[in-house]
């Protein structure tokens, strides 16, 4: 279980990391829209997943519009999810928006347009740098990567590894039966630990 998470965190960081490098020169959008019409009033929701100018963030827009309000009919029905490829906009997703707040590598906006009578808008978004969840999905790699190392030299110097390849070394002491390292390199670690254990007896 682990190990499937090391993986799928690894994977993640990898793919943060081409995101950011696309959001450089393109504009990388997953939309899900819905449009219906009850009463004589047109109901609109739209999510978006949104890469671009080194930031990916998510948003939320729903609205509701009267005909005295709308400048355009839009058909009804259920848009679907899909995905959209871009050059770089001029205008930066969710930053140049009035009302930003947030802190560090975090944008968030909330806005609400209304108009009596006309339509009702709200959008919510947030937005992070791409250098944040890349740097968060790559801790569980980093860290089984050092544990992995700290676990191998503990069992070179105990002899119970190879020094060259890592074999485990405890059924064939003599030789490595994985690379054929012997005397200088896998048997030096076994000399290691029989030394270790000598020791041990004669101060027990």
């Amino acid at each position: 279980m682990l190990k499937a998470a090391t993986v799928v965190s690894l994977l993640s960081c990898a793919a943060t990391c081409a995101l950011w490098v696309r959001s450089v020169h393109w504009d990388d959008r997953a939309l899900r829209d819905r449009v219906w019409a009850a009463g004589g009033v047109t109901w609109e929701r739209h999510l978006t997943l949104v890469s671009a100018w080194q930031r990916m963030g998510v948003g939320w827009h729903e609205a509701w519009t009267t005909p005295a309000g709308s400048r355009r009919s839009r058909p009804a029905g259920d848009g679907g999810a899909r995905w959209k490829r871009e050059s770089r906009p001029a205008e930066r997703p969710w930053l140049d928006l009035p009302n930003v707040r947030g802190w560090g590598p975090v944008r968030w906006v909330q806005q609400t347009r209304i108009r009596p009578g006309r339509d009702e808008r709200r959008t919510y978004a947030v937005s992070v740098s791409h250098w944040l969840p890349a740097a968060l999905f790559a801790v569980g790699p980093a860290w089984a990567a050092w544990g992995w190392r700290a676990s191998r030299r503990r069992g070179v110097s105990a002899g119970c590894v190879c020094a060259a390849c890592g074999y485990d070394l405890r059924a064939t002491p003599e030789r490595c039966p994985e690379c054929g390292a012997a005397g200088g390199v896998a048997a030096a670690g076994a000399e290691r630990g029989a030394a270790g254990r000598d020791g041990a007896e004669v101060h027990s």
